[in-house]
């Protein structure tokens, strides 16, 4: 292993009733990040409810909505499921296919913030953004 490096905790666990499995390792190493100057093109992000960001030179980002796309197939299969006799096979079936939708939700969501981030750091070299609260912006 290299000087300075850590291994703090290594974890096995199981999430999202069972639809996959993941391993979580967290490291420690010592780095040290030198303080230069930003240098190249730089922008600012603002992050919005209407739209998803803005950056300072005009470029919009409009605000997917995976969760509205999906809500009608979402609310047929949590209908199915609760129409099965609880802790019954075919429950627990039911209950992984919703499991199962969340899941294609939550990573489809990654993927777009993942994606966005790739073209924003292709776009410049520095990216200010702003701290914001967003959980007390969607509060209204």
């Amino acid at each position: 292993m290299p000087e300075g490096f850590q291994v703090k905790q290594v974890r096995v666990l199981a999430k999202a009733r069972q639809t996959q499995w993941y391993v979580v390792i967290s490291m420690a190493l010592d780095v040290d990040i030198p303080d230069h100057p930003a240098v190249g093109r730089a922008i600012g992000i603002d992050l919005g409810l209407e739209k998803f960001l803005t950056t300072s030179d005009g470029f919009t980002v409009e605000r997917p909505k995976f969760f509205k796309s999906l809500q009608g197939k979402l609310e047929l299969l949590q209908r199915r499921a609760a129409r099965k006799q609880k802790r019954s096979n075919n429950w627990e079936k039911a209950q992984l296919k919703v499991a199962r939708l969340h899941q294609k939700i939550a990573n489809t969501r990654k993927d777009f913030h993942l994606k966005t981030a790739h073209l924003l750091c292709d776009q410049a070299q520095t990216i200010f953004a702003e701290d914001l609260n967003t959980v007390g912006l969607n509060r209204g």
